[in-house]
């Protein structure tokens, strides 16, 4: 595909975005292709704009990680009690990842066999939907530490910038639908025990 055609094609998204009324609120660094931030009506969504394809992506990451780390920075004798609980070093206060290694030994406590019903309720989203959806993984932030546990749902629509028809219409469809499936995802995902016990 010729240069001029992709940045042509991501210029034309950009433009739907902002005539939609939707902000965007700066620009990555995400390897593959040009990425944007995106928010509407107080939802951050990024765009993904691959050269190698012929969509883009507009995706939200609904992640367990976010919720606790929120709870975290509100309610900090929560973070204290799971800092004793996990044994995690006084040290470890003053890094700025602390809440990144809670969160992190947190999600690991959730069981597999939840993990797999959380999953399967999500995915019935995806059938009434054009949505696609897939777990997100959280490595552990310790240094010198491997493995990745669960931490979440992608909620992803597709963008077809290169097809005659493509217009504002399709973009704002998409943004719609991928905020309407991410509400349905989210009030699931609440229901899991680590966050009704932390107060969600």
């Amino acid at each position: 595909m010729a240069a001029d055609d992709y940045y042509d094609s991501v210029g034309q998204v950009l433009a739907y975005v902002l005539s939609s009324s939707d902000k965007i609120k700066g620009q990555g660094a995400r390897r593959g292709g040009l990425n944007f931030y995106v928010q509407r009506d107080g939802v951050l969504l990024e765009l993904f704009c691959p050269p190698d394809r012929r969509y883009f992506s507009l995706s939200y990451d609904l992640r367990i990680s976010d919720f606790l780390k929120t709870k975290y920075e509100e309610e900090t004798q929560i973070l204290r009690g799971h800092i004793e609980r996990y044994d995690i070093k006084e040290n470890r206060l003053g890094d700025e990842n602390l809440n990144d290694i809670v969160s992190y030994h947190r999600i690991k406590d959730i069981d597999e066999e939840e993990v797999d019903e959380a999953y399967q309720s999500v995915q019935s989203y995806s059938i009434h939907s054009d949505c696609r959806i897939r777990n997100l993984k959280m490595r552990d932030p310790r240094e010198n530490k491997t493995g990745e546990t669960w931490d979440g749902i992608k909620i992803t629509g597709l963008l077809y910038p290169y097809e005659d028809e493509f217009s504002p219409r399709g973009y704002e469809r998409t943004a719609q639908e991928v905020i309407s499936v991410a509400k349905q995802v989210e009030d699931s995902v609440k229901r899991l025990d680590i966050l009704e016990q932390t107060g969600y």
